[in-house]
């Protein structure tokens, strides 16, 4: 997945780093330190994901786990949408929306 960011990262001005050493231990395996802190069998959600950090690569550590990724920026979702043709099957839904719009029931 750094590869892919650093493909699309001079592109895309969300991404920020390009170097896929720095998008790695930067911005990929940071988001997994949040692993440990999260139930077993309970839902994510990601407010305000961006490009996917840090629910993305939280997703392809549990796929099972049902993971809601909210962003208002449509370049930002499309991009994700993108990454995740390129990934194994997830447990995913994204929504191309401010959080306080999304209805929750």
């Amino acid at each position: 997945m750094s590869g892919s960011l650093a493909e699309i990262g001079r592109s895309h001005p969300y991404v920020g780093p390009t170097d896929p050493d720095t998008i790695l231990n930067d911005l990929i395996l940071s988001s997994l330190l949040a692993e440990p802190l999260l139930f077993q069998g309970r839902s994510l959600l990601d407010a305000g994901t961006g490009v996917g950090l840090p629910g993305l690569p939280l997703a392809l550590s549990s796929p099972a786990r049902p993971t809601v990724l909210v962003e208002p920026r449509t370049r930002c979702v499309g991009l994700i949408h993108w990454l995740l043709e390129k990934l194994p099957s997830l447990s995913l839904r994204t929504i191309n929306d401010r959080l306080e719009d999304v209805p929750f029931s």
